[in-house]
């Protein structure tokens, strides 16, 4: 039976949890986030309650390198990803670290390789996943939301790793 937790790192990024032990259960959190003057950042004590619900569950957390943004953002990102890190090392939950070209490539096969990423994935979700998309939080936009769509995406990823489909 599998048991897992994805997270999609960053600001807008998200948990999704899939837990197939006794019956199919599955939650999806946003990135718990909090304001810190004029800055926002992620929620430690947030990340942990999340955490602490998902006992026996095996993290697969993106790695993701902050390329094409300016220095304060990377410095940001780079102290989101740390923060998950230590929340995830202080659960005791097993962890495997997952490039998002990795998952990408397995989860975007067979998708026109003209597209720009964030569209390939809404598509990967609408064909992999029609059973989760009415639980898919939406923008003011109408879009999916674009962290809980990777971290499905993340999860599906680990699903074929650990041979149970998906």
């Amino acid at each position: 039976m599998v048991n897992i937790l994805a997270i999609d790192p960053g600001l807008t990024g998200a948990f999704v949890h899939l837990n197939f032990i006794g019956g199919k259960r599955h939650f999806f959190y946003d990135m718990p986030v909090i304001k810190n003057g004029k800055d926002r950042e992620i929620d430690f004590a947030g990340v942990r309650k999340i955490l602490s619900a998902c006992r026996g569950a095996h993290v697969y957390l993106e790695r993701a390198m902050p390329m094409a943004m300016g220095s304060k953002h990377a410095f940001n990102y780079g102290r989101g990803f740390a923060a998950l890190e230590i929340a995830v090392s202080l659960s005791g939950l097993p962890v495997t670290y997952v490039e998002p070209q990795k998952w990408a490539k397995v989860m975007h096969a067979g998708i026109s390789a003209d597209l720009k990423p964030k569209a390939k994935s809404i598509i990967a979700v609408r064909r992999l996943f029609p059973q989760y998309i009415k639980y898919i939080s939406k923008n003011r936009n109408d879009k999916m939301h674009e962290g809980i769509v990777d971290a499905l995406l993340i999860a599906g990823y680990a699903l074929r790793q650990s041979g149970s489909g998906g």
